[in-house]
């Protein structure tokens, strides 16, 4: 087995367990149904030669940081079964990836494009994913039982008092947190601290 061959089993083993990666004539071994989630919902789009690119709408999923990754197989025109199928993850900026060779390499997805389409399909709702995500992360006042560990309790009550004050501190200047600032561990981290209860207001 190859390097590359190696290395795109491990990813459908450890990272898409459910998903059996499969090309050529044998594809219809890993079946339209997916027993550990839902059966697959397949959404077609046709190319200009006739071939069909579907996705899974019921494999959809969106990230926090606006992408999307979905299951997308290649139908090839006139054929009953899929060619190939694969987990794709898109940025949902006009570009995607396959597990394939290890979501390494991106890929063009123009908007009037098959996968341009398949992009847009798969990308929908995954803005307000991500705005979601940065509503919830400002809505969530700093945990001190997070950012007070590793410190003492005295320590940790001045920290709380700098970030709950609203002020922040003459020294958390711009550039605090890169080597050679000058500031201790406690001072690193209240600076850390001021900034997420700001965030979270």
């Amino acid at each position: 087995m190859t390097q590359s061959l190696l290395r795109s089993w491990m990813l459908a083993v450890f990272i898409a367990p459910s998903l059996l990666i499969v090309s050529g004539p044998n594809v219809e071994a890993a079946g339209l149904q997916n027993a550990a989630t839902k059966p697959r919902l397949w959404k077609s789009v046709e190319g200009m030669t006739g071939a069909l690119v579907k996705i899974d709408l019921n494999s959809i999923r969106h990230g926090i940081k606006g992408n999307a990754m979905a299951v997308v197989a290649e139908f090839p025109s006139g054929a009953a079964g899929p060619q190939t199928m694969s987990q794709l993850l898109f940025d949902c900026h006009g570009q995607y990836a396959s597990i394939l060779d290890g979501f390494r390499i991106n890929y063009p997805a123009p908007p009037r494009s098959v996968m341009g389409v398949i992009a847009g399909i798969a990308c929908s709702g995954a803005k307000d994913t991500f705005l979601q995500s940065l509503r919830a992360q400002r809505s969530a006042p700093p945990n001190p039982a997070d950012y007070c560990r590793g410190f003492s309790a005295e320590a940790c009550e001045r920290i709380k008092a700098v970030g709950m004050s609203g002020k922040k501190p003459s020294y958390c200047k711009p550039g605090f947190a890169r080597a050679g600032s000058g500031l201790d561990d406690e001072q690193l981290r209240t600076c850390y601290v001021v900034d997420a209860y700001a965030s979270a207001k």
